[in-house]
């Protein structure tokens, strides 16, 4: 048996490999899991928080069938993993390919651990300065993917698409989602960032910043862009208003010219980091 320790979003996810009479699945999942998503594996071997046990397939089988014939499920040979929330444990087959081992991670992150534990998964983009995290909010088209592009360079991207937050110990971190992104053309790990300054993005014909100051409207505007996985939101919406109330959110007026766009940033933002 092999054990892979995962740390996503600040949760332990222990990945736990059963010998298999397809040992050519098990040595490519394996390998997909070190070269794909090696930032988010971890030396620590503490208790996890969640456990994905890979199965041979007819271990598997045994296993599923038993779910299917518990939960009334006729077809369930179209099940690639079933998840059993009490015991946090998800059991998958050997050949998990990435997509599939995406679906499973997100189905433990997202539906699982976020709601129970002070957290919410945001649509935006963010970028990372000196550990510190600066999200980039909008509707679709506002230039969110833009304005981290143009700080390439400058800062280091984080996410693309969507990014994770949680409170954890009285402050807010991001996280980045282990899932492919838009423009995936930026390392990921598991590294927790701390929240400074959200951003509501408009494009103009000139750099600007405005601080926000009615929580209300942050609040309405915010929830916008909350993802909302089987109306958990309703869960979470009390650590989303905290996280409203403790940040610091502005509009930025971004001119699309990454020379100037930058020294801004710098000048202006970052100001008090440097």
């Amino acid at each position: 048996m092999e054990k892979i320790y995962l740390n996503i979003a600040g949760f332990t996810i222990l990945c736990q490999v059963e010998d298999s009479e397809q040992k050519y699945h098990k040595e490519k999942f394996i390998k997909m899991l070190r070269k794909d998503y090696a930032g988010f594996i971890s030396n620590k071997t503490e208790k996890p928080d969640f456990v994905i046990k890979i199965l041979s397939t007819h271990q598997v089988s045994l296993e599923i069938k038993s779910y299917a014939k518990n939960k009334n499920i006729k077809n369930f040979n179209i099940l690639l993993f079933h998840i059993n929330s009490k015991r946090r444990t998800l059991v998958a087959h050997n050949p998990l390919g990435s997509f599939d081992f995406e679906i499973a991670i997100n189905m433990i992150i997202y539906h699982n651990l976020l709601p129970l534990f002070k957290g919410f998964i945001l649509h935006g983009s963010s970028i990372a300065y000196k550990g510190n995290s600066f999200i980039f909010e909008g509707r679709p088209g506002a230039g969110k993917s833009t304005t981290a592009q143009l700080l390439k360079g400058l800062c280091n991207i984080l996410s693309d698409d969507s990014l994770i937050i949680r409170k954890v110990n009285n402050k807010f971190y991001s996280y980045q989602p282990i899932v492919n992104e838009k423009n995936f053309n930026f390392e990921k790990n598991g590294n927790a960032y701390l929240v400074n300054k959200v951003f509501f993005i408009r494009k103009a014909e000139e750099c600007a910043i405005k601080e926000i100051k009615n929580k209300n409207l942050i609040l309405q505007k915010l929830i916008r862009q909350v993802f909302n996985y089987d109306n958990k939101v309703k869960l979470q919406f009390p650590v989303i208003a905290e996280f409203v109330n403790k940040t610091d959110f502005y509009y930025l007026y971004v001119k699309k010219d990454k020379k100037i766009f930058k020294e801004f940033f710098k000048n202006e933002v970052l100001k008090n980091e440097i």
